[in-house]
């Protein structure tokens, strides 16, 4: 049975800048973080539009993310960027056959043919009308499917299932110690290139927004310019001192000197979620969010969490995971999407 089963899949999350592989381990009902490695990309994956996005290989990393470390089988399931992705909501009469009716309905939209793209849809909890549904659909070019398969084939893995981000996000959510099925989050994946706004009731995506351009990179890369320092410098000083705020300061000048130099990056970022909220607040409040979590590289800045809080008056927790004692690995707040594809081997897939 897979219950049994006491290692997860190897959980692999394809980024624009970046490819993240974890691997879990179940004691009990509790998961705990067994192997990790991030990879730079050797060619950045381009954001200018799902349609005319042309494939790029994850091949090499995800080979030289499985020799980093010692992961395990060769099962493994896998996420792709949002901007190689199309998420909308739409909303349609009930037929018989709700799938080739959410494809025509794609079809008209994007006007490509069904069988050039793959797509997966849900419902939605805050539909409102008598007579239409509300549902959420995700779909990417097949080129991209063909692309990802032909990556793991050639890495030596076998793919099980190729898992949408949203799904991911709020699966990595509802593995927080303390979540609450009864209450709807808001999670912020603050990755390197982009940000994603996930709206996430009963351990589902109910509304998901990409925020392209809003990415941890641009802050970083500025960090280091005005100071002079390397990306490891850059790394260390983010995480160990963060941003100035009064409930935790390791040092109030060094700290004071990151919010400085960060302040017009993270306000842009800000008034972007606070229109986000905003639509959630005035077309569905039934998920507008009661807490949030942020993860992502922006998770690895210092106090972010709180920041958050004091922006957005909604109570901020940073996405973590518990470690083996004897494989402790850095900067776990990365890998949430890896770490949800990695528990798919529970699920039954």
């Amino acid at each position: 049975m897979f219950w049994s089963r006491k290692t997860g899949w190897i959980g692999v999350d394809i980024g624009t800048c970046a490819v993240k592989l974890a691997q879990v381990e179940r004691r009990g009902q509790r998961y705990f973080l067994r192997n990790a490695a991030i990879i730079p990309r050797e060619k950045m994956i381009d954001t200018g539009g799902w349609i005319r996005s042309i494939p790029v290989s994850s091949s090499n990393e995800i080979r030289e993310g499985r020799a980093i470390t010692g992961f395990d089988g060769k099962d493994s399931a896998c996420t792709i960027p949002l901007s190689v992705c199309d998420v909308r909501r739409i909303s349609l009469a009930e037929t018989s056959d709700m799938r080739s009716t959410v494809g025509e309905k794609l079809s008209e939209i994007h006007s490509v043919r069904t069988d050039n793209i793959h797509f997966d849809f849900w419902p939605s909890a805050t539909s409102d009308s008598r007579d239409k549904n509300d549902y959420n659909v995700i779909c990417q070019a097949d080129r991209w499917t063909n692309q990802v398969l032909l990556d793991y084939r050639t890495a030596g893995l076998n793919c099980r299932v190729l898992d949408g981000v949203p799904f991911a996000i709020a699966r990595a959510c509802s593995m927080i110690d303390g979540f609450d099925t009864g209450v709807p989050y808001v999670a912020i994946d603050w990755g390197g290139s982009s940000t994603t706004v996930c709206a996430v009731a009963g351990s589902k995506p109910e509304f998901v927004r990409s925020l392209p351009g809003h990415g941890f990179d641009r802050l970083h890369k500025k960090i280091g310019s005005e100071l002079g320092i390397q990306p490891s410098a850059v790394r260390k000083l983010c995480s160990e001192f963060g941003l100035a705020n009064s409930r935790e300061i390791v040092d109030e000048d060094v700290c004071e000197v990151v919010t400085e130099i960060t302040s017009s990056f993270r306000g842009d970022l800000i008034e972007e979620i606070r229109v986000t909220l905003a639509h959630l607040h005035s077309r569905m409040k039934k998920i507008f969010p009661v807490h949030g979590i942020v993860m992502g590289a922006g998770a690895t800045l210092k106090n972010v969490d709180a920041w958050l809080t004091d922006e957005l008056r909604i109570p901020f927790s940073t996405w973590r995971i518990s470690t083996r004692s004897t494989t402790p690995v850095a900067g776990v707040e990365l890998y949430g999407p890896a770490v949800a594809t990695s528990c798919l081997a529970w699920s039954g897939a």
